[in-house]
């Protein structure tokens, strides 16, 4: 998606005007993208969903919550 604010490009750290890079959201995070990496920018981690007690929690493919506020499973 082409960003729609200026933001830094996580690759190279140099900075991304207004609608010349593009932006994913990454875990929970938007991260900016300047057009030479552009077609760089990672898919969004897939999502494992695993039940405790009868409740389900949420979890990328880096451990990290998915919830927000967090929900607790990272410390289960």
């Amino acid at each position: 998606m082409t960003n729609r604010y200026p933001t830094t490009c996580v690759l190279c750290n140099t900075r991304v005007p207004r609608g010349r890079g593009s932006v994913e959201k990454v875990g929970g995070v938007w991260q900016g993208y300047c057009a030479r990496h552009a077609d760089a920018a990672p898919e969004a981690p897939a999502i494992h969903v695993f039940r405790i007690g009868g409740r389900e929690y949420y979890r990328n493919a880096r451990g990290t919550c998915e919830d927000a506020p967090c929900c607790g499973c990272c410390t289960i």
